[in-house]
């Protein structure tokens, strides 16, 4: 329903980045469901589609972050995109890794249990990407087509 409304490129792009950032978040905690009596195969499909989702997602925000970027600043709106990518990566883990530290308590052990609670903070962090993208104009970026403008 949410394609059928995209007249063009620019509003796929904008409903995809909506799109698979929820996701992106849904598949992202998809782990804390997981346990011993978990299918082989539902795992699999989980990791599958958070790794295709997360790259599509990629895609889609990449597309949109360099719109507005004049084209004799490309290359250093790239590399400042890539330090944030890194910067953003590194929080990430962090965030995970003391999410991971404050389930455990204080035990010196993890058990299937305490990984509940980081897989559910990083699907929420990442779900929070869409309220964000909501407030693009669905033409963002249309100006970047051949001949297209921006209303």
């Amino acid at each position: 329903m949410l394609v059928k409304r995209a007249s063009n490129t620019f509003e796929v792009i904008f409903t995809a980045s909506i799109g698979t950032a929820a996701l992106t978040a849904v598949f992202t905690a998809a782990p804390a469901l997981f346990n011993a009596d978990t299918s082989l195969l539902f795992v699999l499909a989980s990791i599958l589609a958070v790794g295709f989702f997360r790259a599509a997602h990629y895609v889609a925000s990449s597309a949109i972050a360099f719109a507005e970027v004049a084209s004799d600043e490309v290359s250093r709106a790239s590399t400042l995109s890539t330090v944030i990518q890194q910067i953003s990566l590194s929080i990430g883990l962090s965030f995970a890794g003391v999410t991971l530290f404050r389930s455990a308590g204080e035990t010196n052990t993890f058990a299937p249990q305490q990984f509940i609670l980081p897989f559910v903070s990083l699907g929420i962090v990442t779900l929070a990407a869409v309220p964000i993208y909501a407030q693009l104009h669905a033409q963002a970026g249309a100006h970047m087509r051949s001949g297209g403008t921006q209303s």
